[in-house]
């Protein structure tokens, strides 16, 4: 596997992990008291900013090639 392969595969890997993250508290939300809905959402918001991340440095990678 060239470089490049092995970098999208290590990416779809993250973000598979990090999908299944942010559907569990998703689910955990639906019935979550308030108080724990605030740290389930700010955990779901810090998965989608990693998610981000991971794409632009994987488009920074590609673009520089």
């Amino acid at each position: 596997m060239t470089a490049a392969g092995k970098e999208l595969a290590s990416l779809i890997h993250d973000m598979n992990s990090k999908c299944g993250s942010l559907r569990t508290a998703i689910t955990l939300l639906r019935t979550a008291p308030p108080e724990e809905r605030q740290e389930l959402l700010g955990l779901m918001k810090q998965q989608a900013r990693s998610i981000a991340e991971d794409i632009a440095a994987f488009e920074a990678s590609a673009a520089s090639r």
